[in-house]
């Protein structure tokens, strides 16, 4: 059902039902509409009542947020506009559809709950707000960041149109009016149907995973004009891309690395998370960082003698010593909570309990997350090890269990504990207990060796653990320019990123597609003995402590290479095999320079895909035979 006609025409007097468009597109040499509103400038106060906002400070929308439409290929003057993560600017007299790609702070800022009233109720008339039929789907999202609007800011879910990830919705409608003359815009009933296959002029968009923090989208908008034209835009907000993403078969019909394809099968533009746009950054899949991770806290947890535990091939457990003993030593000196435990006593009590102490978990393994993120890193470790994971609502606004549960993952349900020390850690048979228990804490405690060990005495946790592993998961860990940006100790373990580096043998210049060739040929390596275990000292045989000073032995911080950013590799595979028309960089753009900068790689990885389609230029033909050939050999099996 259709609801609302709008003719779309040069503005004269805004209004809320009727949006108006300036005659030119947003671009370089355009000219942008209007974003003044009259009608939409208040907000609300606590007690409910309406109150003017100070809006002369807010910005205008700008063009790298506004997803522009042409609603015929005739008549590039006539378009259509939505946002993509634009919520901290002014009230717009045209943009009624505002989409976020995910909820990280970054995306989402500026949204509170009345964000939405102030540009769908007007203030110079009264409002009836229980009527339900005046409010107006005008934010755009998946059904998780919906959950978390509406959970975090209390975003009235009226104002909320959630969409089912790699599910087609049509969210407007384009038609001529009776004489022909003018182009209609028609709302869709409750702010979009599902229309799989549909073909009638309007805007289409889907959301596709991001392979980013729970909920997040990449969104492919399909605009279909009065006369037939298609033109397709494709937000990636943040994304990691994956074989997930480059064999998906709602993308599939744009990838030039399966099969031949139409020229008309192109996305016209993308906008690109260019976060890790430097080869510096080509760290290792996600993927594999997470199963390195779960591999090695399986092998630490093995137990003496088990002939399973094969370890890491070194010197030590060649001999027979065992991963842990090898890498955290044993404790020297047992602290005296542990002789009275030991003894069946209550510390001060002068009395005695024969009953039998329970014996330590191995490791409190504590994972740094923001409000949302890295929960993949956890969950790698808790099917490994088949163990709980507790949240910590430190610095946190909202319970950070009620967060979890809006992801609707059945397997972390399962998982999650309100218990700290796991749950039925007093009353199971030991057999049944996992030998660790991992916690989610905020970046910080995973920051130094002095918040780590506070977190960990402050609770008594040494009282049930014999050590505390903190993982701090992040992208800028990993260099591949062979130096150590941020040099950590883990006896004074800063809060930046950490120190592993890749390392890459020192050759002549590259051109830049010879550059390319050699990212996009070679998956970078991890493994558990160079890349974790070794930013830690080996356990020394007299313990080295000061007073004030950590027990160096008792913890440990590893900084992992776990991002949910696209590396330099991964965003060269996505641009060089989908069939894109132009690549927009949506960060690190603070700077003439800088863009230049990832324009010219755009244009290496464009030349890539030429060569591997056949379409090359006369200029591609200048290359060598042999650099021609090495672009060729690479597929997507090589990702």
């Amino acid at each position: 059902m259709l609801t609302g006609p709008k003719i779309i025409k040069p503005p004269t007097k805004p209004s809320h039902s009727t949006r108006t468009f300036e005659p030119n597109a947003y671009g370089s040499t355009e000219t942008r509409p209007s974003t003044s509103s009259a009608n939409t400038s208040f907000s609300l106060s606590t007690s409910g009542k309406l109150r003017k906002p100070n809006v002369s400070r807010r910005k205008e929308i700008s063009a790298l947020k506004t997803m522009t439409f042409p609603l015929t290929s005739a008549a590039k003057t006539q378009n259509y506009y939505v946002s993509v993560d634009a919520f901290n600017f002014a009230p717009h007299n045209i943009i009624d559809k505002y989409f976020l790609t995910h909820f990280h702070a970054d995306h989402y800022g500026g949204i509170s709950k009345k964000w939405a009233y102030e540009r769908v109720f007007d203030q110079n008339s009264e409002c009836d707000y229980d009527d339900d039929s005046k409010y107006k789907k005008i934010i755009y999202c998946t059904v998780i960041t919906g959950k978390l609007l509406t959970l975090y800011f209390s975003v009235d879910p009226r104002f909320i149109k959630m969409l089912e990830m790699d599910t087609r919705y049509k969210v407007q409608h384009y038609a001529k009016d009776d004489d022909g003359l003018e182009i209609v815009c028609q709302d869709v009933e409750d702010g979009g149907i599902i229309e799989l296959e549909g073909t009638s002029p309007g805007l289409y968009v889907i959301p596709i995973t991001a392979n980013h923090c729970p909920g997040a989208g990449i969104f492919l908008f399909e605009s279909i004009g009065v006369d037939g034209h298609i033109h397709r835009i494709l937000h990636c907000g943040d994304f990691r891309v994956n074989m997930t993403i480059l064999d998906h078969p709602l993308l599939n019909r744009f990838s030039v690395g399966r099969h031949n394809i139409e020229e008309t099968d192109k996305i016209d533009q993308v906008y690109l998370d260019t976060t890790y746009m430097s080869p510096t950054y080509v760290f290792p899949k996600q993927e594999l960082v997470c199963d390195t991770l779960a591999e090695l806290f399986e092998n630490l947890t093995r137990q003496e003698g088990d002939p399973n535990n094969e370890g890491i091939d070194t010197k030590e457990t060649r001999l027979g010593n065992p991963l842990y003993n090898t890498w955290f030593g044993s404790l020297v000196q047992p602290r005296i909570t542990d002789f009275w435990k030991s003894i069946g006593g209550n510390a001060g009590s002068g009395t005695t309990n024969t009953k039998k102490k329970k014996k330590k978990k191995k490791f409190l393994i504590l994972v740094g997350t923001y409000v949302i993120g890295k929960e993949r890193l956890a969950i790698a470790i808790l099917k490994r090890l088949k163990c709980q994971i507790y949240v910590s609502n430190i610095n946190n606004r909202k319970n950070k269990y009620e967060i979890l549960r809006t992801y609707q993952d059945p397997y972390l349900d399962s998982v999650l504990t309100e218990d700290e020390l796991g749950l039925g850690f007093e009353d199971q048979a030991e057999d049944d207990v996992s030998d660790c228990i991992v916690h989610l804490v905020p970046m910080n405690i995973v920051g130094s060796i002095t918040e780590l060990s506070n977190y960990f005495n402050h609770n008594r946790y040494y009282e049930y653990f014999e050590r505390c592993v903190g993982l701090r998961p992040t992208g800028w860990s990993f260099a591949q320019n062979g130096k150590k940006p941020d040099s950590i100790s883990q006896q004074n373990l800063s809060s930046s990123a950490s120190t592993v580096t890749a390392e890459l043998e020192e050759t002549v210049p590259l051109t830049p597609l010879e550059e390319v060739i050699k990212c996009m040929k070679v998956r970078t390596s991890y493994n558990a003995l160079d890349h974790i275990l070794s930013q830690g000292p080996k356990p020394q045989t007299k313990l080295k402590t000061g007073k004030n000073l950590p027990d160096n032995e008792l913890y440990r911080i590893y900084s992992v290479p776990y991002s949910e950013h696209s590396s330099f590799r991964e965003l060269a595979y996505f641009v060089v095999f989908f069939n894109i028309g132009k690549v927009i960089p949506t960060v690190n753009c603070s700077n003439e320079f800088n863009v230049q900068r990832m324009n010219a790689i755009i244009e290496t990885w464009e030349q890539a895909r030429r060569i591997i389609t056949g379409g090359m230029t006369e200029r591609d033909y200048k290359l060598s035979d042999e650099l021609i050939e090495q672009v060729r050999q690479i597929t997507l099996d090589s990702f």
